[in-house]
C-alpha cells in the first residue's frame, strides 16, 4: 500500500476509535450538566416555596390578629352605642352604659394594629404585587385608629363622672361611629388579602385556588387586578365594575387620604 494511503487509513481508524469513546463521553457530560441544571432549578423552586410558606405563616397570623382587633373594635362600638341610641339626650346615663363606656375607654392599644404592615413590608420582596395595597390598607388603619382613639379619649372623662348624660357619651362616640363602614371594609379587604396570599403560595402546588370574595353589591370594594394587568403585577382596591379606587398615603407622607368610595358605595362585606 502506498505511504499516502496508509496514512489516511490510519487517520481514519483513529477518528473512528476516537468517536467511539468521545461521543458517549460528550453525551454523558451533557446528561450530567442537564441533571445539574434541573437540580439547581428544583432546589431554587423548593427554597422559594419554603421561604414563601414561612412568610405566609407569619403574615397569616398577623393579619388574623389584626382582623380580630378590628372585629373587637366594631363590636365594642356597636355595643356601647346600643346603650345610648334612642334615649333622651339630657338623661343621666345608666350604670350599664357607664360601665361599658368606661371599659371601652380604658382599652389599651394593641401591637396587632401595626405588626401586619411591618411584616408585609418585610416580605415585600416575596409578594411585590402587595406593595401598593399595603399603603392603602395602612391609610385605612390610620384613619380608623385615629378616630377610635379620639372617641376613647373623649369617652374617658364622662365615663368616670357620676352625672354623665347620654348626650355626653353620644358626643364622645361620634368619631368612632362615623368609621363603622370603613372598619367593615377593612376587615373584608384583609380577607381578600389572605385569599390572595394563600393562592399565591399554594395554588401551583395543589392545582387548586380559593375563589375570590364576591360581595353582594357590584359597588362594594374588593381587592383585585386591573383589567389590563395580565401579569397581575399590582393589587388594587377595585369595585365590581372594575373601577380602581387608589387613594393612599405615599411612603414619604404622613397624611391620610379619605377613601373615595365611602360616600356612594355600600360596605364591602
Amino acid at each position: 500500500m502506498p505511504q499516502g494511503m496508509s496514512f489516511w487509513a490510519s487517520w481514519g481508524n483513529w477518528l473512528c476509535n476516537a468517536a467511539s469513546w468521545l461521543v458517549p463521553s460528550v453525551l454523558t457530560i451533557l446528561g450530567w450538566l442537564a441533571i445539574y441544571i434541573i437540580q439547581l432549578y428544583s432546589q431554587r423552586k423548593a427554597f422559594l416555596l419554603q421561604t414563601r410558606e414561612e412568610a405566609w405563616r407569619e403574615l397569616h397570623k398577623a393579619i388574623l390578629d389584626y382582623q380580630k382587633l378590628l372585629s373587637a373594635d366594631l363590636g365594642n362600638i356597636n355595643f356601647v352605642n346600643a346603650f345610648l341610641v334612642g334615649r333622651p339626650v339630657p338623661n343621666r346615663a345608666s350604670t350599664a352604659a357607664m360601665n361599658c363606656a368606661r371599659t371601652w375607654s380604658e382599652t389599651l392599644p394593641s401591637d396587632a394594629s401595626t405588626d401586619w404592615t411591618l411584616l408585609m413590608q418585610h416580605f415585600e420582596v416575596l409578594f411585590p404585587e402587595t406593595a401598593k395595597i399595603r399603603l392603602q390598607l395602612l391609610n385605612i388603619e390610620r384613619l380608623t385608629r385615629e378616630d377610635i382613639y379620639a372617641s376613647r379619649r373623649e369617652m374617658f372623662g364622662p365615663s368616670h363622672e357620676q352625672d354623665a348624660t347620654i348626650g355626653m357619651l353620644e358626643k364622645a362616640m361620634e368619631p368612632a361611629l362615623k368609621r363603622l363602614p370603613l372598619l367593615g371594609d377593612q376587615i373584608a379587604l384583609l380577607q381578600d388579602l389572605l385569599i390572595h396570599l394563600q393562592n399565591t403560595v399554594f395554588s401551583n402546588l395543589t392545582s387548586y385556588s380559593v375563589s375570590p370574595r364576591q360581595p353582594m353589591s357590584q359597588s362594594a370594594v374588593r381587592l383585585g387586578f386591573a383589567a389590563n394587568d395580565r401579569k397581575r403585577r399590582i393589587l388594587h382596591i377595585i369595585d365590581g365594575y372594575g373601577a380602581i379606587h387608589d387613594a393612599a398615603i405615599s411612603p414619604q407622607s404622613t397624611s391620610c387620604v379619605e377613601p373615595d368610595w365611602l360616600p356612594k358605595n355600600p360596605p364591602s362585606c
